[in-house]
């Protein structure tokens, strides 16, 4: 087991369909998830090992009787076979099922505590109408005189709480009790109360009911879902492997299928009413920030405003991306020009996913080719969370900078050394969806270009 300690650092594990082998990867997947048990049940494993040495070495009697008392603990070892549960159950799937109780049981809970908040006020004040010394004969006096019958002694304060309580629960369900009102006080109030439980209650049980029957559904088509996978994964006779890969992907989906995402504009119908300058004003704000990390569009706006506001208004787009979902593929006609606002996502080179996975966090540029020339995607793109983007459609963005002569003239002398350096990086073989130059590279390039042309 001290071995299988330090072999764990190396176990590969699927993710998004792909097999991570990376020892950077696998280390800390190791480190926060099953190392602490481990480490503790090894460590106690050694610890009792060399305390039966020493004992038995001793030869303290006593010490064996203690020996007896310690090795009970070696049981804890058998904690480790909770693992197979992974492998047995599939962690992704059982870890939605749980979060869907715990959703469903959570709702329910509130409700039950919300119905026992209002039966004790309920109570507290059936009590204290009880114990209204002008209102003649109550329930307390009632209750009180029945408890001293049967068992000669006074109630004490907890006993009439109680059933105060047990009063205030029979009104919301068909129940019944010995407590009645005792005068017209009462009366009125056990009135009151009844008007009270004919709305609240049918809500209660509805509530409860459609919480459950949502739950239940969801689960027998996803369960159902699952097993007609499986069924065409055998009956074509789908490998092993890529089987593996395909259910792995599918429960991730299936898992992040209610994430949370970012509100985007087509979300918001009201805003379809804004007049055309609000429109572009809020585009502007919304997007500027994306784009003025690039020399291109600081250079458009602070020379040519209205070009960048047009851009922001009509080729700016957001996007969400979903933990193991793809964002592009190899091969396909690329179309836009992708900024990660935050989030993180895995970029893969070639047409299969392979093990050299490059890491694209907050602020870094996607398939900036598409500005200058037509381009198709030499790798893909997955989530690794939930990422937010903001999209540069290519084609309207070369229809706005060709309505501006200078501009167009500028970009197309861009264009040319920018194509120069693809053309040099498919030489040297590393030319990819990622930044084929440095940012200083392309800033100097843009400065030259629109210096020359405006002298």
């Amino acid at each position: 087991w001290s071995l299988d300690l330090v072999l764990g650092f190396f176990k590969g594990f699927v993710q998004y369909g792909v097999v991570e082998l990376r020892l950077s990867k696998t280390a800390w997947a190791y480190l926060t998830s099953w190392f602490p048990l481990d480490l503790s049940l090894v460590l106690l494993d050694w610890i009792l090992l060399s305390s039966t040495s020493m004992v038995a070495f001793a030869g303290v009697p006593r010490g064996a009787k203690a020996l007896r008392f310690w090795r009970l603990f070696r049981m804890f070892r058998f904690l480790r076979f909770y693992r197979v549960q992974r492998f047995l159950l599939g962690s992704k799937f059982v870890l939605q099922s749980q979060v869907g109780v715990a959703m469903t049981a959570g709702k329910i809970s509130m409700w039950i505590v919300g119905m026992l908040m209002l039966s004790h006020l309920i109570a507290c004040f059936w009590y204290l109408l009880g114990t209204v010394p002008s209102a003649g004969p109550s329930w307390v006096w009632a209750t009180r005189e029945r408890y001293m019958q049967y068992y000669g002694e006074e109630p004490g304060k907890w006993y009439f709480y109680f059933t105060a309580l047990h009063w205030s629960l029979t009104q919301f369900t068909p129940a019944s009790m010995e407590v009645t009102p005792r005068n017209s006080w009462e009366r009125a109030y056990n009135l009151l109360i009844i008007f009270i439980s004919v709305v609240l209650f049918p809500t209660f049980l509805t509530s409860i009911t459609n919480n459950v029957t949502t739950w239940r559904r969801k689960n027998m088509a996803f369960l159902e879902a699952k097993r007609n996978l499986a069924q065409y994964l055998q009956q074509n006779r789908i490998s092993l492997e890529l089987s593996m890969r395909i259910q792995s992907l599918v429960l991730t989906q299936y898992c992040n299928m209610t994430s949370a995402k970012r509100i985007h504009e087509q979300d918001v119908s009201l805003l379809n009413f804004l007049p055309r300058s609000l429109q572009e004003q809020m585009h502007t704000e919304v997007f500027q920030p994306h784009l003025t990390t690039h020399p291109l569009f600081i250079l458009l706006a602070d020379s040519h405003e209205r070009v960048f506001i047009k851009i922001c208004h009509n080729a700016m787009s957001q996007e969400s991306l979903k933990p193991g979902e793809e964002l592009f593929t190899y091969g396909k006609e690329a179309e836009k020009v992708y900024i990660v606002d935050c989030g993180c996502c895995f970029y893969c080179e070639g047409s299969l996913p392979s093990q050299n996975k490059t890491d694209i966090n907050a602020g870094d540029w996607l398939c900036e080719q598409v500005l200058w020339m037509p381009w198709v995607h030499r790798g893909q793109i997955t989530a690794g969370r939930l990422c937010e983007l903001a999209n540069i459609d290519g084609v309207m963005f070369r229809e706005i900078v060709a309505g501006r002569p200078l501009l167009r003239s500028i970009c197309s002398r861009i264009a040319q050394r920018y194509l120069a350096i693809i053309n040099e990086n498919e030489i040297n073989n590393c030319c990819n969806d990622l930044r084929c130059c440095s940012h200083e590279t392309l800033q100097n390039i843009i400065s030259t270009e629109s210096g020359s042309l405006t002298d």
